[in-house]
């Protein structure tokens, strides 16, 4: 390695002219940045699921709907709230890409009814009532109706509904500024809520943006003020910011270059790259500011093994990532590995040429800490070396943190929703909840019925409208909807009687009669050959473990008593959540059997020695146990940002293991094992500390994100990071005074 950083200062010039023309060409992919929509989902094509959800679209047509909350908390039974539904309902009309014929709410709902006078079909809402008389009979009505009361309007009477089928093509950004206008005109005393996949979009884009344009930056400056305290030395500050700055960009820009988007997930990835930077910059500026002149080409040699070492055993935890089938881990697995060699890459590169062009400072004789910093890190070391001479106690703490951990990881729950992503206090995930309590639902699960005849048989009808009735009483679901609903609302306008229609005929009857209405859309309910219908079913609950149970439930129930000539399969929203939880678990068990393996496998080839392979991956088998546990007691859920978590662990803590094997090797050769042991421990424990205080600070900004697991993952991931690093100082002293045989090779 010492002829490679020769021929890096001989040609530092072409050097810096290189990495500098470099990071320019791929930076300019950055422009070619999107943001992932949340409607492209994160399955692959071939998945069970999305293979049913497409069979869906195709049979009952692939909408895409806005809903609106026009929320009154003195209630809207009155004469000025009515109203005002009336003419939002007409404003709406013009609303970018609605349909305006298929607009449902109080105001364009047509009843059927017979009367003396013969049958009636007109709006339920022609004229607005003026009186109390005329207002409290209009509620009686909207009560007796099942396809509204519960579903246009809540049964506190403060809440209706609008919804309306949308152009999935409109731009999120059009839909959520007219939504914007549309709320601040029809404001006070009534408020106006509005929910829609644009528009959750459009949050999600606004969210990823703002964190790009704030967490980046404050990690730059955090990391900055680090690096001075550190060196006290401007250029030990702004190399290494320019060697971080120069690895996004790369990393960003081949993103932009191969036309990946950007998601919530991978969006961490710039935070993630200058904090992990800033760890090999430090140990390779220690290592090069404590020498002489003359020795610093050497210091640069030896630092750079266990740099190489670390960024590569590092890159490959995070390319575990890929044997998750889900879509957004998979390119944080990649594109973090790419973040971690482009970081490695410029500072072994970049920051030696630009130290060989800069004129020559005094070597640091210790110290290289302000304010007191030094002296801090100092007394950590001291109270660490008085624990590791005490093994047996430091085996108790150990295997009682690791109980205590595994009580919580039983309590780890599993799975997320979109909603979620947002504070509490956020727009969307306030009307999220709002629809929860007061109507169906935002989740939704469909339910294909399929025979080879008509479906449109009484039996089969009966039958499907039991199932209704059953998921109805299930605790997740909010209310169910379907052909029959449409059905039984007919019969009894025209029958007076509330069950489902006894004959072929009147069924075909009441469709045809229902259809006249241009604001009905059959096709969302029945297929052209009437031989395939669809419920829908709402989940007021965003629990997706409980609606994976609830799901079972229901097909429990179908395979139970349904016939063998009736047909049924499972899709929709909430089917596409359930099948990544399934996903996530499978695919972390993996992750954290594959990351272990392999950094074992590569610790024992480097180091040769089985042993030290062993030891090395210790602290992080014990930090991961710890960080589940501790999920498992605050509640914070196995979802895609915490699914990452192990990737960032392994890929850290080794560094920490690899930079003290590596000193212990160097000095085990010269030095006796307990001399060697000792000046490991005082020379290793400071960079790796060093290392602490940056992953730390560098990842603490990730807590500012405008993303609710993106703040938990912050917090879990400082957690990590000084948990690993305590195992590490306090383990492998330990480990390596019980098990390394000198000269050993296996």
């Amino acid at each position: 390695m010492e002829k490679f950083f020769d021929l890096v200062a001989q040609h530092k010039k072409k050097v810096i002219a290189f990495c500098l023309i470099l990071s320019i060409v791929l930076g300019f992919g950055m422009s070619r940045l999107e943001i992932r929509s949340i409607l492209e989902g994160e399955l692959p094509d071939d998945d069970f699921i999305i293979k049913t959800n497409n069979q869906f679209k195709e049979v009952f047509g692939d909408k895409s709907y806005i809903v609106f909350a026009f929320e009154n908390q003195n209630k809207v039974m009155n004469t000025d709230s009515l109203a005002k539904l009336k003419s939002f309902s007409h404003d709406l009309r013009s609303f970018p890409g609605i349909d305006k014929e298929k607009i449902l709410s109080l105001a364009t709902f047509t009843q059927v009814e017979d009367s003396q006078d013969g049958l009636i079909i007109e709006p339920l809402l022609e004229s607005v009532p003026a009186t109390k008389l005329q207002i409290a009979e209009f509620t009686k009505m909207l009560k007796s109706n099942e396809l509204v009361w519960e579903r246009l309007i809540s049964v506190d009477l403060t809440t209706v509904l609008v919804t309306a089928p949308i152009d999935k093509t409109v731009s999120e950004i059009e839909v959520y500024q007219a939504a914007v206008d549309l709320a601040n005109k029809y404001q006070d005393p009534e408020e106006l809520h509005y929910y829609s996949f644009q528009i959750i979009d459009q949050a999600i884009d606004q969210g990823i943006n703002a964190d790009l344009g704030l967490l980046f930056p404050l990690a730059i400056i955090i990391i900055a003020v680090l690096l001075y305290f550190c060196f006290s030395n401007l250029r030990a500050v702004i190399l290494p910011l320019l060697v971080m700055i120069m690895a996004v960009v790369s990393t960003m820009g081949v993103m932009g270059w191969l036309s990946f988007k950007v998601s919530t997930v991978t969006s961490i990835i710039p935070v993630l790259i200058i904090a992990l930077g800033s760890s090999y910059s430090i140990h390779l500026l220690e290592r090069y500011f404590s020498v002489e002149k003359h020795l610093k080409t050497k210091a640069l040699s030896l630092v750079a093994r266990p740099i190489i070492l670390a960024g590569m055993t590092s890159a490959i935890g995070f390319s575990t990532l890929v044997v998750f089938e889900i879509i957004s881990l998979r390119e944080f697995g990649i594109f973090s590995a790419l973040g971690i060699i482009f970081t490695i890459f410029y500072n072994l590169l970049f920051c030696p040429a630009m130290l060989a062009l800069l004129p020559q400072k005094k070597y640091y004789n210790g110290s290289m800490f302000l304010f007191g910093l030094s002296e801090l890190t100092d007394y950590f070391l001291q109270k660490i070396s008085k624990i590791i001479q005490k093994p047996r106690l430091v085996l108790l703490i150990a295997i009682t943190l690791l109980i205590i951990s595994i009580v919580g990881a039983s309590q780890l729950q599993v799975g997320s929703n979109p909603t979620k992503f947002f504070p509490k206090d956020h727009q969307i995930r306030l009307t999220s909840e709002l629809f929860n309590e007061k109507f169906g639902g935002t989740g939704v699960i469909e339910v294909m019925f399929e025979t080879d005849e008509t479906i449109l048989h009484p039996e089969t009808l009966q039958q499907v409208w039991q199932f209704q009735q059953f998921c109805e009483n299930l605790e997740a679901v909010g209310n169910t909807n379907s052909v029959v609903n449409i059905l039984r609302y007919m019969h009894k306008s025209l029958n007076k009687t509330e069950t489902v229609p006894h004959t072929d005929r009147l069924i075909e009857q009441y469709l045809m009669l229902y259809s006249m209405d241009s604001s009905v859309d059959l096709d969302t309910f029945l297929d052209h050959s009437r031989q395939r219908l669809k419920v829908t079913i709402w989940m007021d609950i965003d629990d997706s473990q409980v609606i994976e149970q609830t799901y079972q439930q229901m097909r429990d129930y179908l395979e139970m008593v349904l016939p063998s000539t009736i047909n049924f399969k499972f899709g929709g929203e909430n089917m596409e959540w359930i099948a990544q939880n399934n996903y996530i678990v499978t695919g972390k068990i993996i992750n954290i059997v594959a990351s272990i393996i392999i950094i074992f496998l590569i610790c024992t080839v480097v180091f040769r020695s089985l042993r030290l392979g062993l030891i090395a991956i210790v602290p992080l088998v014990f930090s991961t146990m710890l960080i589940f546990g501790m999920m498992g007691f605050l509640g914070i859920r196995l979802d895609l940002a915490s699914c990452i978590l192990t990737g960032v662990t392994v890929g850290v803590g080794v560094d920490f293991a690899i930079h003290y094997l590596s000193r212990f090797i160097e000095h085990e050769e010269s030095y006796k094992f307990l001399c060697a042991l000792e000046k490991t421990n005082l020379e290793a424990g400071k960079p790796i500390l060093y290392d602490v205080y940056s992953n730390v600070l560098g990842f603490s900004v990730l807590m500012f994100s405008s993303f609710t697991p993106i703040r938990d993952f912050g917090v879990l991931i400082v957690f990590s990071m000084i948990t690993c690093s305590l195992a590490t100082l306090l383990f492998l002293p330990i480990l390596c005074e019980k098990f390394f045989i000198r000269g050993e090779e296996e």
